[in-house]
């Protein structure tokens, strides 16, 4: 018995003879054995509806379903090289994200570009996702506030108050979402893999010997770097990347 809605989409797109009814039905039709080849057999099948609680509504064909993840960006940089950094989501000095200087910026801005028109348009409201795909690991077009645009994320956690925890992939920002700011990601808008790197700052530590960094050492550190463009060295390439 098909339990996961995903699998029985993929029957009902990929065999002849199964077709969607109503909702949380499909319609098997089978053709009888006094069918002959060649001929209409329209009036030769019988039909049987199987019921199916799980199975919701389709994915939509041009939007990416469960099971899809994003392009990873290749790290090509070597132990010593420079190479230039955006910084984008600060944690702490030993967990922030980049994006490299100059790869996919502007491929990235006209992606966020045409989200804000698809998703932002009432119009965009028929990419809004049902609740059983509304799970971790989902690839998902989501708002980012205070500024209100569309970017690309992936559902980290579901929680019990109904929201999301949603990482944006190209900054490294992971933030509380409202179900109802959760689209389908296009699939015109997953040609470009995620941008954000993880890294820390090398040769340093948190002061007084303390075991993690205060709030303070944070926004300092936010204010030596936002807005511009940094020359990084990588030292170390683990998990995260450890640059200077």
């Amino acid at each position: 018995m098909v339990t996961e809605s995903v699998f029985l989409y993929i029957m009902a797109k990929n065999v002849p003879n199964v077709t969607t009814f109503r909702e949380n039905t499909i319609k098997l039709l089978a053709v009888h054995p006094d069918g002959i080849p060649m001929i209409d057999f329209l009036d030769l099948y019988r039909e049987k509806e199987v019921r199916f609680p799980n199975v919701g509504p389709p994915v939509p064909m041009e939007a990416i379903g469960p099971e899809e993840k994003y392009e990873r960006q290749t790290f090509n940089v070597k132990f010593g090289e420079y190479f230039g950094a955006h910084i984008g989501e600060i944690y702490s000095p030993d967990r922030f994200y980049f994006q490299f200087q100059n790869f996919h910026i502007e491929e990235l801005d006209r992606v966020t570009d045409l989200m804000d028109v698809t998703y932002g348009s009432g119009a965009g409201t028929k990419y809004k996702i049902p609740e059983q795909y509304i799970q971790p690991e989902q690839v998902v077009a989501a708002v980012y506030y205070p500024e209100k645009t569309w970017h690309r994320g992936i559902i980290r956690r579901v929680r019990e108050d109904g929201a999301v925890d949603v990482l944006f992939v190209d900054y490294g920002a992971t933030v509380k979402i409202n179900r109802t700011d959760l689209r389908w990601l296009l699939r015109r808008f997953m040609k470009i893999p995620a941008q954000a790197f993880r890294a820390r700052l090398a040769h340093i530590c948190p002061p007084d010997g303390a075991s993690k960094w205060p709030k303070e050492s944070s926004e300092r550190f936010l204010t030596l770097v936002k807005g511009k463009v940094l020359c990084a060295q990588l030292v170390k390439n683990t998990s995260s990347v450890s640059i200077q």
